[in-house]
């Protein structure tokens, strides 16, 4: 018995199920008596719900405006909090014109002959970098390692 079964007879007894559905439960229920026992209690919890008189909502919840009282008072900080608001949708307004409109008019004033075009290139100007110099290789002894020489370095008699 799950959540689905439930389901299924809660719909079965408020005659929501298909014709399908609905026969295919009925032989589920002729079969299972589990599932008929949980059908009965069901159908016998139903019939005690409608025996129960109705009643009525005991008041109306509509709110009047004495229940809810007066608005809260705003901060002081409100009108220049307005004002600063007002003043950055202003500057990003303005901002985002620019950033629009600039390209455009740098190309009229091109077109019109007031600034002098420059040459369009297909990719950025590369620099030219002198060349490296190679890193020098020391002369070695065969068999020398580090760690030789500074226990040799450390371990000198002082002089």
């Amino acid at each position: 018995m799950n959540q689905r079964d439930l389901e299924l007879l809660s719909s079965y007894l408020d005659g929501q199920l298909k014709l399908s559905d609905s026969a295919r439960l009925e032989r589920r229920l002729s079969s299972d008596p589990n599932l008929r026992a949980v059908l009965d209690d069901l159908r016998s919890a139903r019939g005690l719900l409608r025996q129960l008189p109705m009643r009525k909502a005991p008041r109306n919840f509509t709110l009047t405006p004495k229940m809810v009282g007066n608005n809260p008072p705003l901060p002081r900080t409100y009108p220049a909090f307005r004002f600063v608001t007002a003043l950055a949708t202003l500057l990003f307004f303005f901002t985002m014109g620019v950033n629009f409109l600039a390209p455009q008019m740098a190309s009229q004033a091109r077109l019109l002959g007031w600034v002098e075009a420059e040459p369009r290139r297909s990719f950025p100007r590369q620099r030219k970098r002198p060349p490296r110099p190679k890193p020098r290789r020391r002369n070695r002894l065969p068999g020398w390692r580090p760690c030789q020489r500074r226990h040799r370095l450390l371990n000198r008699p002082p002089s």
